[in-house]
């Protein structure tokens, strides 16, 4: 992998490390946990690029509501520490000429029977179909074709801004299998257009972060309101919401309770917290009942977390016109390494 600073060739290096996220709906603390707390410890060492991915968000969304919150998803983003300085925020729709061209060129280089054996690809389906209310249909080709180009399009918002690293759980990697394939491909057969992109491995050597849902199976999602913590949930509805939480008995360390300790641990710097937790956890383990006390700390915590998150927000709402400044300071570099990243591709299938 080359270094930074050093060419890939014609075009430029291109951009260190790339992550997006997709605006469906209010950021909840597991997004937080999951995506944001990434980008701010990056852009110690890097200088990370963020996309909002409102044009994924509409292959199983309404319009309305990706139009709704990809602002939102900005100003959050500046109110948990992602500072502009250092990283760089763009809009993905404002780059649709260039990206949707890419995304039609990679598209040469895969073959339908690849594209629907892509693993998450299914999963994607379900989700869609449920959403429709419509169980049973996991056949990818029961898919709108949107929805089964996603991870053409994902492999295109890497590739067109020519990224190196791309931060990712271990439980992802795979995700960056099908970018990688592509970019060997286009490389192989027609010119060295790509940089080759890697996995950023963000969990390391440590248990892969897994926040669920306060109440049953799976993990914390937007669409789940009374199951999720959400960034704008008021400190009442923070209490109540973790009062109702699911722990288990005395003496069992499940799920749920790693997840609430993750989140206790990842809203909190207080090494004294992170002890209390263990202490608690502890006590759990040796049959006490104090999972009301341990749920207290939780709860202490989110809501402290969030008061300096709305300070933050406040101040940034002070000023109207920062958000689209951030914006338009991230449009215009997107942009252009889009179009010499498509303008390659052009050269190089000699269009």
């Amino acid at each position: 992998m080359a270094l930074a600073g050093e060419s890939t060739g014609e075009i430029g290096y291109g951009v260190e490390v790339f992550t997006g996220i997709r605006p469906t709906g209010e950021l909840t603390v597991a997004n937080y946990l999951g995506a944001v707390v990434e980008v701010v410890g990056l852009q110690k060492e890097f200088e990370p690029v963020v996309f909002v991915a409102d044009i994924h968000g509409l292959t199983d969304q309404d319009p309305g509501i990706v139009a709704e919150h990809k602002e939102e998803v900005v100003k959050d983003f500046l109110a948990l520490g992602v500072d502009p300085e250092r990283a760089s925020i763009f809009m993905q729709s404002d780059i649709l000429p260039e990206l949707g061209a890419t995304t039609l060129l990679l598209s040469r280089e895969l073959t339908l029977n690849e594209l629907t054996g892509v693993p998450t690809l299914k999963d994607q389906v379900n989700k869609a179909k449920l959403k429709e209310g419509k169980e049973g249909e996991d056949d990818p080709l029961s898919a709108k074709v949107m929805l089964g180009l996603y991870p053409v399009l994902m492999a295109a918002d890497i590739l067109a801004q020519r990224a190196h690293l791309v931060p990712v759980g271990k439980d992802q990697i795979s995700h960056l299998e099908l970018t990688r394939r592509l970019a060997e491909r286009f490389n192989d057969r027609h010119s060295q257009t790509f940089p080759m992109p890697e996995a950023y491995v963000t969990d390391g050597d440590t248990e892969p972060l897994r926040i669920l849902s306060l109440k049953g199976d799976g993990k914390m999602s937007k669409s789940e309101r009374h199951t999720a913590l959400f960034l704008a949930d008021s400190p009442g509805v923070i209490e109540q919401k973790l009062r109702r939480a699911q722990t288990g008995p005395a003496g069992e360390l499940t799920p749920h309770i790693t997840s609430l300790s993750q989140i206790a641990k990842g809203l909190s710097t207080d090494t004294e917290v992170h002890q209390r937790v263990d202490d608690l956890i502890g006590e759990h383990m040796d049959g006490e009942p104090v999972m009301g006390t341990f749920k207290g700390v939780v709860t202490g915590v989110v809501n402290d977390f969030l008061a300096d998150y709305r300070q933050a927000g406040e101040r940034i709402a002070q000023d109207p016109g920062f958000v689209q400044d951030v914006l338009e300071n991230g449009r215009g570099p997107a942009k252009e390494r889009a179009a010499e990243t498509l303008q390659a591709m052009q050269d190089a299938l000699k269009l």
